[in-house]
Order: structure tokens, then sequence, then C-alpha cells
């Protein structure tokens, strides 16, 4: 991976190429590398085998001339039983890119979890490596659509979880399992010469 000034340089330049950023709702979004739509999310559960995150996926083909790519995806958690303890993956082109794993637990209580948090998973590829290793995000070029995805998992049935859903409103205690805010994933891609 280049240091940061090679990413990042000075305020003098610019080197982003594209930006896409946009909620999960079905939306067209025009770039300079083409049209993308992204997915319509809804309230989402876990269970016990990795399921694609409903709003994280893109097939993404960076524009001519770019070096890296930062993918980040946002979501918000409702854990419900014992810490809502849950595991997520990032994957390209069917292959995990390690470094990106996160691990969720908050307060352990058995049938009321007060945490709510904001989530992200995502990583910075690098496109200018001499043979692709997607486990630690380098690729030697990036020809093409390549699906990145997020995925998700309970721990166990036991630490039940659900994304995409707001449970405590405005000081007036939670919303019941039926009657949730919902609250709309953020799918964010800059490529970068």
């Amino acid at each position: 991976m280049a240091n940061l000034s090679q990413i990042f340089p000075a305020a003098s330049s610019n080197n982003i190429i594209e930006m896409i950023e946009s909620p999960a709702d079905g939306r067209s979004i025009q770039a300079v590398s083409g049209t993308y739509v992204m997915e319509n999310a809804a309230v989402q559960a876990l269970n016990n085998t990795y399921t694609d995150i409903v709003g994280s996926k893109i097939n993404y083909t960076p524009p001519d001339g770019t070096k890296y790519i930062h993918y980040n995806f946002m979501w918000k958690m409702n854990p419900l039983n014992y810490s809502g303890l849950s595991h997520y993956r990032l994957y390209v082109a069917g292959v995990e890119v390690n470094e990106a794993f996160r691990t969720y637990s908050g307060s352990y209580y058995t049938s009321y979890s007060y945490n709510q948090h904001l989530m992200n998973i995502g990583y910075v590829f690098d496109l200018t490596a001499s043979s692709d290793n997607v486990a630690v995000g380098q690729f030697n070029g990036w020809s093409g659509a390549k699906e990145i995805v997020a995925k998700g998992r309970r721990y166990s049935s036991t630490y039940t979880t659900e994304l995409h859903k707001n449970r405590w409103w405005d000081g007036t205690g939670s919303n019941s399992y039926t009657n949730y805010i919902y609250t709309s994933p953020i799918l964010k891609i800059v490529s970068f010469k």
C-alpha cells in the first residue's frame, strides 16, 4: 500500500476521479464510469450464516487511470438480545478482504439491548500491485465490473440483531418490533488517480 501522501496529495492538487455516495433506496447514480442502481434496503435480521447486507452490493467499474478505490458502507445496528454480538466481512468478486473484518458487541442484556450504533465496513483497494491479493485488497489493475459486497451473521441464535432499524426515538421509549424507524444505509465509493 502506498503512503498517505501518495493517496491524498497536497491540497493544491486533486486526485479524485469519481465519487459515488447514496442511500440504498433504488435510485440511479450517473457517474464518470457509468450508471449505478443502488439496492433497495429494508430492515434485515441476521441469521447464523453470512448473508449479503442489503444495500452494500455494487458491481463497480473504476474510471480509466484509477489507482485506488475507497469503498465504505455504513448502516444502523439494532441489537435485540444478548448484546447483538455479530460479525461482518467484505468481499470483492467473491473473495474475502480479510483485513476489513469487523465484530460488533454491545452491553450484555438478555432481552433489552440499549445499544444503538452506526457501523461501517470498508477498505482502500490498491490497484497498483504487481499481482492480485484480494485478501489484503491488492490488485494488478481492475478491468470491468467487480462485485463488492458486505456480509453479516449473528454469533448464534441467542444474539439477535437487526440492521437498518432505529429502536429508540426522541425520549419516548422503545418502538415496538413492528413500529420501528427505518434508517437507510449509505454506500460510498471514491476512485483516486
